[in-house]
C-alpha cells in the first residue's frame, strides 16, 4: 500500500479509506501486509479517469 500511495502521490490513509469503503479490492494478508494487484489498480483508475480539455 505505502507504494501505491507513493506511485499516486496520495497519502497512505487516502489508499486506506478506498480499500475499506469497497472502492479499491485488497488482499489483507496481516495487520501489516496488504496486497492491491495491479490489474485492480488499472480498474480503478480506468474507472476514475478525468480527461483534460483544451
Amino acid at each position: 500500500m505505502p507504494e501505491l500511495a507513493a506511485y499516486l502521490q496520495l497519502n497512505r490513509r487516502t489508499i486506506a479509506d478506498w480499500i475499506s469503503q469497497g472502492r479499491l479490492r485488497a488482499h489483507k494478508l496481516s495487520n501489516r501486509v496488504t496486497v492491491i494487484e495491479p490489474r485492480e489498480v488499472q480498474r480503478f483508475l480506468d474507472a476514475h479517469a478525468t480527461t483534460r480539455s483544451q
